[in-house]
């Protein structure tokens, strides 16, 4: 037989990733803890989600920001024929993507740039922008108990500079807890400014399709545009997160009632691109 490619870590990496593709449906509950530390303050942000999903395309996460759950703060939904982007700010806002694959891509982390892994792990045209695929090195580290599961820790940095450390459930072969620390610095707003102005070139070279994918972004970017961001020292941060699943049930029998929905019949159609 011959020897296994990879270190232990990468190994049960690949093995975690092989176990989320071929699950026919998942089921959690989450919490994202986000603490940015700048030079005079410091911020923190919480929100719960869940989600739910049933191959190959029925999915529902929907996130709050507020600890009562009354209503979601947003909302990504595919029934298996339509797929609906929702906010719900002054009144609900919804987007229509013709794919559940094209919402993830476009939302790219669902909602303001927040960053839920997990969606990404279920859908091999997506699986590589997750946090776990763009781990460089990644090395075991103690055993960790996450509410009293014992969690293999996996540690590693991503290409960008991330810190991350993955907390697995070997026997669910899932994941439980995803730690990043990353920093917002004057190199970071120069990379950003680099994608502004590629995503500015593309919308320039390319507005038939702009306006096709989203109607009415093309006179709302005109209206509030965006060169450049302006470098301050007081905007430079330390950022921590951590996303943590609980009540986690996968291949468990999930009727597709539970994907159907409405949209609010007060909601107004809204299309600026990384909105849902």
């Amino acid at each position: 037989m011959p020897p296994r490619k990879g270190s232990p870590a990468e190994l049960l990496l690949k093995k975690v990733h092989e176990r989320y593709l071929s699950l026919e449906t998942y089921e959690s509950q989450g919490r994202l803890y986000t603490l940015r530390t700048y030079p005079d303050r410091k911020d923190e942000a919480e929100s719960h989600f869940s989600v739910l999903f049933k191959r190959p395309n029925l999915f529902r996460l929907e996130i709050w920001i507020d600890s009562d759950r009354l209503t979601p703060f947003s909302s990504l939904l595919s029934d298996g024929n339509k797929v609906l982007g929702l906010q719900f700010l002054d009144k609900p806002r919804f987007t229509n993507y013709e794919t559940l694959v094209q919402s993830l891509q476009v939302t790219t982390g669902i909602s303001f740039g927040i960053s839920y892994n997990l969606p990404y792990h279920f859908l091999p045209e997506l699986a590589r922008a997750s946090v776990a695929a763009k781990l460089e090195n990644p090395k075991f580290s103690q055993p960790v108990d996450v509410e009293d599961i014992e969690c293999k820790c996996i540690d590693g940095t991503t290409r960008d500079g991330r810190s991350v450390c993955l907390f697995i459930d070997q026997d669910l072969g899932a994941f439980e807890r995803i730690v990043s620390r990353s920093s917002n610095n004057e190199e970071d707003f120069e990379e950003t400014n680099r994608d502004i102005r590629k995503a500015n070139e593309y919308i320039k070279k390319h507005p038939e399709e702009m306006e096709e994918l989203f109607p009415g972004a093309i006179e709302v970017m005109k209206q509030n545009p965006i060169d450049e961001l302006v470098w301050d020292e007081s905007t430079s941060c330390e950022i921590l997160e951590v996303e943590e699943y609980t009540d986690i049930r996968i291949d468990h029998n999930i009727p597709d009632e539970r994907f159907h929905f409405e949209i609010p019949e007060n909601a107004d159609p809204f299309g600026v691109p990384g909105f849902c």
